[in-house]
């Protein structure tokens, strides 16, 4: 089939990508209209998804997915949506290799662009207080990790009533105890 064709092209590139994509990315190595330089951020995101999924592939989606996040974070600015999508996919990327320091980063400029965008007490915030706990976990930071699992119950609390919150409490008291 046809996609089997494309997929076969892209996973010979693999090897291309990594030598030659630093995962730094930078945006002074794309020329052209605003519209083509994003039409080029996009290719590299939909590209560094396919290498993120693949287990030897981390370095190419580390190298086209920073390129990508460069290039949005410069034309669309830090905060847009769009800029905030490439870092939550570079992310979990970052945590994978072992860039823990730099995943942390990136989720806490998300955590601050959403935050920005859509309220401080926001139920939506929860996935980026999740993925910020989880990073903490991994460092050994387990204080900070349960005060920010204890914002999202308030933000869930705040959010959905206290009914709701009170049923959940028993089953996360449940899962802390297993755990």
């Amino acid at each position: 089939s046809i996609e089997a064709f494309y997929a076969r092209l892209v996973s010979a590139s693999r090897v291309l990508f990594t030598e030659t994509l630093k995962p730094t990315g930078n945006p002074e190595y794309f020329e052209g209209s605003r519209e083509s330089k994003l039409a080029a951020a996009n290719d590299m995101a939909a590209s560094g998804g396919y290498f993120a999924i693949k287990s030897d592939g981390l370095y190419a989606a580390a190298g086209l997915l920073s390129s990508a996040l460069a290039i949005r974070r410069d034309i669309l600015g830090a905060e847009h949506a769009d800029t905030v999508q490439i870092a939550l996919m570079l992310g979990p990327v970052y945590q994978r290799m072992g860039r823990l320091d730099d995943a942390e980063k990136l989720y806490l400029h998300a955590f601050h662009a959403q935050e920005k965008a859509k309220g401080a007490n926001n139920p939506e915030l929860s996935l980026y207080i999740k993925l910020l706990a989880d990073i903490y976990e991994a460092q050994g930071r387990a204080t900070e990790a349960q005060a920010l699992n204890e914002h999202m119950r308030s933000l869930f609390r705040d959010a959905f009533g206290a009914q709701r919150y009170a049923a959940n409490q028993v089953r996360d008291r449940r899962l802390d105890i297993d755990r």
